[in-house]
């Protein structure tokens, strides 16, 4: 586990590295430059997951003292799980997910974020996983999250989010490429519409129902020589939903050649936690060491 410049973390752990591309938010990816860079230096482990040219080739299991790391820190921090993979990639067995989970299940002061390209995989296999250990639903410290660059991908995978057994469900609107509505999703080729923010769908209108909704979206653009273009409006309008429907908003970074440019909105910088976060109390606040 190690510090981070995720600004929405502490701390990452990478009890599984490897990924591959699925999408157009894969494009640009940082972490798949991170592992041909650790490849090279020689980091156990790396070498598994990209090729000669630096091109991903899978997910690996890393060493069992990497998947213990997490009792290393006592004191509580939100970490970001599996940085640089996927956990429900489809080429991950269950049995690796399940010794992640178990770990995280044990070492209880922390607060867990999983983003995931691939929520019908995280879906089924944490509805298997909350069988096996007799759960009505994961932990109330693990925050799911799924990855909605665009809107065909908001449209695509936040329903399936919301079906997960999740008390915080979250979106990554990172890199952030277009205009996206998180109140209006077409879900199923558009039979069903669904209010993200809300909680609401509309099954064939004007018939109507409820449905689990986000607790928090998280908005970035790009960043590096090869970025795409952002609109700050596009965040700004992301916000302005967030803040109709009470849904808390982070505003992680703007466009630039380096990653960590401020994202503002009128000047103000609005990084805002879920409600379950509101009263945590959490490190930042005196950081141990490893």
């Amino acid at each position: 586990m190690s510090e981070t410049g995720i600004s929405y973390v502490d701390a990452v752990w990478n009890p599984i590295v490897g990924c591959s591309h699925i999408s157009p938010a894969c494009d640009n990816c940082w972490a798949e430059v991170m592992a041909k860079r650790m490849s090279g230096m020689g980091v156990p482990g790396y070498s598994n997951v990209v090729d000669k040219d630096g091109h991903w080739t899978g997910p690996a299991l890393m060493s069992e003292d990497r998947i213990h790391q997490l009792s290393h820190w006592q004191k509580p921090r939100r970490v970001f799980v599996c940085s640089m993979a996927d956990l429900f990639h489809e080429r991950i067995p269950y049995w690796w997910q399940e010794l992640v989970l178990d770990e995280m299940g044990m070492v209880r002061q922390h607060t867990y974020l999983l983003l995931t390209k691939r929520p019908a995989v995280m879906r089924d296999r944490l509805a298997e996983y909350c069988r096996n250990r007799n759960l009505d639903a994961v932990p109330s410290n693990w925050w799911l999250g799924v990855t909605a660059e665009n809107q065909a991908m908001a449209d695509e995978r936040i329903p399936l989010l919301l079906q997960a057994p999740a008390a915080v469900r979250w979106v990554s609107v990172e890199p952030c490429l277009e205009s996206i509505d998180l109140r209006h999703l077409h879900y199923q080729g558009g039979i069903t519409e669904i209010d993200a923010l809300a909680g609401t769908h509309g099954l064939l209108r004007p018939h109507g129902g409820e449905c689990e909704r986000l607790d928090w979206v998280v908005v970035g653009a790009e960043s590096g020589p090869g970025r795409r273009p952002f609109d700050v409006a596009w965040a700004a309008d992301l916000n302005h939903q967030c803040q109709e429907a009470g849904v808390a908003c982070f505003l992680k970074q703007a466009s630039g050649l380096r990653p960590g440019v401020p994202l503002l909105i009128d000047g103000q910088v609005i990084h805002e936690w879920p409600e379950a976060q509101q009263n945590a109390t959490l490190a930042g606040e005196g950081r141990d060491a490893e």
